[in-house]
């Protein structure tokens, strides 16, 4: 499995066949995302054609070669994952990940110039009642009113981040990966789930609103109450929150992959450039030679 992984991620555009609706054999580009737990992981949208032809015969085929005219085919059955909780309550939500290989550090001097030229920039032009009016912000704080959340006792962290520095209070300092996160959250107002993606139990991650008494480990918080609170599931249960993390699958200095999530319940406008900032970042500062996208709803 590891070489077909390294070769799907060094060959990253690969052609998908599958039987039409209409009977006919069809094939399309497509690109993986990522791999977990001996499954392939790829991304597409529930309007598409395609995903109406692997409803209907769920049979597929993933072909792919290179420059070297090396190749590979592999036939599978398609699985989908989707879980409309979430867009039931906000249906304007989408989002992005973005998976890398990166090497973590404890401290990065030009990142942390970065994040304190962010600091000096939101504290002298910004109040501090202006920080919910921020859209994606503003937009995080409805979708915990609509999921039974009260944002003004749980704060959305990148609300919570901004508060902190035009209090006066400077960041605290964990480590590359983290900083970095904070860094992009802090910049775009979207509150980012950084996983450690090899901690991550199971080959897919659900979506839905937490449960009252449900079991949450928030990163320095303890026992957090996530009742009606968007949160990401794997097999074992929640690992990320917009107000907090878990413990369990929480980024360290060992930490070899990363899974980053901008959740984006002001719709899908501006993930884009957050995901183009995160690999921009990773790049200059955690060794990322390169990233996989890819975009949800």
């Amino acid at each position: 499995m590891t070489r077909v992984v390294e070769f799907l991620q060094a060959n990253p555009v690969q052609y998908l066949a599958t039987v039409g609706c209409d009977g006919k054999a069809k094939c399309r580009p497509f690109m993986f995302c990522f791999e977990k737990d001996g499954k392939l992981w790829f991304c597409t949208n529930n309007t598409k054609d395609v995903y109406k032809d692997m409803q209907e015969n769920p049979e597929i085929e993933v072909s792919v070669s290179n420059a070297e005219y090396a190749w590979i085919r592999l036939h599978g059955k398609a699985v989908f994952e989707n879980n409309k909780e979430i867009k039931e309550a906000c249906p304007g939500f989408a989002g992005v990940a973005v998976y890398a290989e990166v090497k973590n550090t404890v401290y990065c001097e030009g990142l942390w110039e970065e994040i304190n030229a962010f600091t000096e920039e939101l504290t002298s032009t910004t109040r501090m009642e202006d920080i919910k009016l921020q859209p994606a912000i503003a937009a995080t704080r409805e979708a915990y009113k609509r999921c039974g959340k009260d944002p003004g006792r749980y704060r959305p962290s990148a609300e919570a981040l901004r508060r902190r520095l035009m209090r006066g209070i400077p960041l605290y300092q964990i480590d590359t990966l983290v900083d970095l996160i904070n860094l992009v959250s802090l910049r775009t107002g979207y509150s980012i789930g950084g996983f450690d993606a090899d901690k991550i139990k199971g080959a897919t991650l659900e979506l839905g609103i937490g449960k009252a008494d449900e079991p949450f480990e928030g990163i320095g918080r303890g026992v957090l109450n996530i009742e009606g609170l968007p949160v990401y599931r794997d097999e074992i249960g929640g690992i990320g929150t917009p107000t907090s993390d878990n413990e369990r699958t929480k980024m360290g200095l060992d930490t070899t992959h990363i899974l980053a999530i901008v959740n984006g319940y002001s719709g899908a406008d501006g993930l884009a450039e957050a995901a183009d900032m995160i690999q921009e970042l990773l790049k200059k500062y955690a060794g990322c030679d390169s990233a996989q996208l890819f975009f949800f709803e």
